[in-house]
């Protein structure tokens, strides 16, 4: 036996007109919490968004690496830019061409930012001053796209 519902005298239902923005803002904010998942990420993305113009692969994947480890690109062991480098080259930097928040040339070697990047500062300023220990939360990505949409609707 099937019910038929009629939904038409509910003026609480949303229209399908209101459903899709709402799906659309679940997706973006999906995307945008993947992407800035893990701190690697993160930091390719605010050097990124800092650069002016195109930079080579291998010098990405070098700063970000001596972040990660505390160091200077110069005291970098082989291992330690090869860690950064293939994820970065394999999933990350593709993932983000594809996206359309960068340009990647693979066989080139070259990343260049696009205007579409700029979506990503709000959430990453928004992160950057975390001194209230009272804000602290377990899920850094969470915590990042709280204080985000904060400082947004603000």
């Amino acid at each position: 036996m099937m019910f038929k519902t009629d939904h038409s005298s509910n003026s609480s239902s949303k229209s399908s007109s209101d459903v899709e923005p709402d799906r659309a803002s679940k997706r973006f904010e999906d995307d945008i919490s993947h992407l800035l998942q893990t701190s690697r990420k993160r930091d390719v993305i605010s050097h990124l968004l800092d650069t002016d113009g195109p930079i080579k692969m291998g010098t990405l994947a070098e700063i970000v690496s001596a972040k990660e480890h505390e160091t200077t690109v110069a005291e970098l062991t082989s291992i330690q830019r090869q860690r950064v480098y293939v994820p970065l080259y394999q999933n990350y930097l593709p993932e983000l061409d594809t996206k359309g928040f960068i340009e990647y040339n693979q066989s080139r070697g070259i990343v260049r930012p696009t205007d579409r990047l700029e979506v990503f500062r709000p959430y990453l300023e928004a992160a950057d001053p975390i001194d209230d220990p009272d804000c602290a939360d377990t899920d850094p990505v969470r915590s990042l796209i709280t204080r985000a949409v904060s400082y947004i609707i603000q």
